[in-house]
C-alpha cells in the first residue's frame, strides 16, 4: 500500500469518526474510536444476523451466513 493510499484511507476514517487524530511535530497517530466500532459491529452484526423473518427461512436455502434454513 502507497504511502498516498494509506492516508487517504485514513482520513476517509477519521472523518467517519472511526479513528481519532493527534499531532505530533510532522507525526500524526491514530487511536480507534472503540464506541464507533461498536456501533459499527451492532449495526452489522443486525444486518447479517439471521432472524424469524429472514427470507431463507420461507425457501428451502442456505443463509449467507451458512444456518440452512428451515
Amino acid at each position: 500500500m502507497t504511502q498516498p493510499t494509506l492516508s487517504h484511507d485514513l482520513k476517509v476514517l477519521s472523518n467517519a469518526k472511526v479513528v481519532t487524530t493527534r499531532r505530533e511535530g510532522q507525526n500524526v497517530y491514530y487511536t480507534l474510536n472503540t464506541e464507533k466500532l461498536k456501533k459499527l459491529e451492532e449495526a452489522l452484526h443486525e444486518i447479517f444476523s439471521v432472524s424469524d423473518d429472514c427470507i431463507c427461512r420461507s425457501v428451502d436455502v442456505v443463509c449467507e451466513s451458512g444456518e440452512e434454513a428451515v
